[in-house]
């Protein structure tokens, strides 16, 4: 059944959306940047690669997806709130800070025509415009590399969950050498002010102080949800890995040395529970 929703949904991508996302990496100057294919690849194939991750992740909600209320927290050009709405949930929002570029816009124009209810709104996820305890799952898939500040928004995402609502996060590990959003090497170790420095010194940003990531190890990920009131309950060990083409003998390589798989791996993911009031 999950196979035959991505290919259902991989033959209704439209061109027109295909077009929007080309013209909207050119207006933002990206056509050359370094990370162009991995870019382009996460908005293209999106909805098709969180239909797979959703595969795993319901078994952590406890309930079907026609009784979770969803907030895709960052939607960005609004593949997770599709791919939400192809399962049936029963409550689909998605927010973004900007329209344009690579934001609302898309998002809006990629679910037109689908007859899909999803609410797309523009707002500040450190202050959502949304009431206590009002969803059950906030889907935040590499968003909190890119706000500074990172306790006020999980402490938001706490606040608008119901207890025992569940929080899957995605990022860019700190301790990972090659930098994702600049394709540099060894950045994300720098602070931030000098970090940004380098990223505008290869051209990977507009200037140093338009630099916005802020990467975290996985100590700091945890840290930090278990202090905004949720229970970790699992982590790259128990998702899934992050790039299967080489993850097999990296993992080799970490268990060798008796590194924690979770802690060096390029990428971390996380489910969270908040726990019961």
């Amino acid at each position: 059944m999950q196979q035959m929703i991505v290919d259902n949904y991989r033959d209704r991508e439209s061109e027109e959306f295909l077009a929007a996302l080309k013209a909207d990496f050119i207006k933002a100057g990206m056509e050359h940047h370094a990370c162009i294919s991995d870019r382009w690849q996460h908005h293209a194939v999106g909805v098709e690669r969180i239909l797979n991750h959703l595969t795993i992740l319901e078994k952590y909600l406890g309930r079907p997806p026609k009784e979770i209320r969803v907030l895709d927290l960052g939607c960005a050009s609004g593949a997770a709130s599709l791919a939400f709405a192809l399962r049936g949930y029963g409550q689909v929002v998605g927010l973004d800070p900007v329209m344009a570029p690579l934001g609302l816009r898309l998002a809006k124009a990629r679910a037109a025509g689908r007859n899909m209810t999803i609410d797309l709104t523009q707002g500040d996820g450190c202050q959502l415009p949304y009431q206590s305890a009002h969803f059950d799952f906030c889907f935040c898939d590499w968003v909190i590399e890119h706000v500074p500040a990172q306790r006020r928004l999980i402490t938001e995402i706490h606040r608008v969950l119901a207890p025992g609502g569940v929080l899957y996060a995605a990022t860019n590990n700190r301790l990972w050498p090659r930098e994702a959003h600049s394709g540099l090497w060894f950045v994300s170790w720098l602070p931030h002010h000098w970090a940004g420095r380098v990223a505008a010194l290869f051209n990977r940003c507009s200037d140093a102080m338009s630099w916005d990531v802020w990467l975290l190890t996985y100590w700091q990920l945890t840290k930090l949800v278990r202090r905004s009131g949720f229970e970790v309950v699992a982590t790259h060990q128990d998702i899934f890995c992050g790039n299967r083409r080489w993850s097999a003998s990296l993992l080799h390589v970490i268990r060798y040395l008796g590194l924690s798989e979770d802690a060096f791996m390029p990428n971390l993911y996380l489910v969270a529970r908040k726990l019961l009031e």
